[in-house]
């Protein structure tokens, strides 16, 4: 998930992976913010192997709507 904030005056995308909590980055493009998501993700989920910890399991992708076929 990414949103826009504003903090101290100045406008950040924020990046999360809302199944690892805590797993967070900010920065000013939201192409920045996912590439420092994605190491913060890596760096997270090594920790959590090495102490033995559960990994937690993404969400499915969402489905797209089909339309119902006329006839």
């Amino acid at each position: 998930m990414i949103d826009s904030i504003e903090r101290e005056g100045e406008w950040l995308r924020r990046a999360e992976h809302p199944e690892l909590p805590g797993c967070v980055a900010e920065a000013p493009s939201a192409l920045e913010a996912m590439e420092k998501l994605e190491q913060a993700r890596r760096r997270l989920l090594r920790q959590l192997w090495d102490r033995g910890a559960p990994i937690p399991v993404p969400r499915p992708p969402l489905r797209a709507s089909v339309p119902a076929a006329s006839g």
